[in-house]
């Protein structure tokens, strides 16, 4: 299974041109299994939502966000019921309390975790504390520099981010992070699951084993 679990649509990112609807048609063309709607500090409605989900049934559709942190950093959250109720910019600590707030199963990831700051920080560490995963590589984690290692694009600091996984035993994740419909399929990562709805994916992710898949 491919999955992205990292984009931005026109509807709620003010920096994105990608519709709604065109992501998830690219996404099927492509192969793409489940996508997450993770618009900057902003959560999808319920009913907004869901109106998507009934217009393409073969395409799992995550409710997501992109939450601004302090000192520039950016996690991930995928829930169906994370509120982002105040802020941001958050703390990990906020943060935290928010997904502990949760009833149902959330998952949350650092997304580019060394694309603002390159050093590991008292920060990054306190997110790494209590994230379910960390995004290794997309196309914007390449965009101050990059290396090609066995074939394929990564970032700079792409050994560091997998040592971090290892070292907090949680999974790789490999994202498009679109804004446009050009960058979809760029990069996606590929899980050997089954969907059978979002609180049991994002439970069964937690322990995944992953792998990097580009240009789809």
């Amino acid at each position: 299974m491919l999955i992205d679990l990292h984009l931005h649509t026109s509807a709620h990112s003010p920096d994105s041109v990608l519709k709604p609807h065109r992501a998830c048609e690219r996404a099927l063309d492509l192969g793409i299994s489940v996508i997450a709607l993770t618009d900057h500090d902003h959560v999808w409605s319920h009913a907004e939502i869901d109106q998507l989900r009934a217009r393409y049934e073969r395409l799992a559709i995550l409710r997501g966000v992109e939450v601004s942190l302090v000192d520039s950093y950016h996690a991930v959250v995928i829930g169906e019921d994370f509120k982002l109720d105040a802020g941001p910019p958050l703390t990990p600590a906020q943060l935290k309390a928010r997904l502990d707030a949760c009833a149902r199963p959330s998952f949350c990831f650092v997304a580019h975790p060394f694309y603002h700051t390159p050093e590991r920080t008292a920060e990054l560490d306190a997110l790494l504390r209590f994230v379910n995963g960390i995004e290794c590589n997309s196309p914007y984690c390449c965009e101050k520099g990059h290396l090609v290692v066995a074939g394929r694009k990564v970032p700079l600091w792409y050994a560091d981010a997998l040592k971090l996984c290892s070292e907090f035993r949680v999974p790789a994740l490999f994202n498009s992070d679109s804004h446009h419909e050009g960058t979809l399929g760029t990069m996606a990562t590929k899980v050997d699951l089954v969907y059978s709805g979002q609180d049991e994916f994002v439970v069964a992710l937690k322990a995944a084993v992953t792998s990097l898949v580009q240009d789809l």
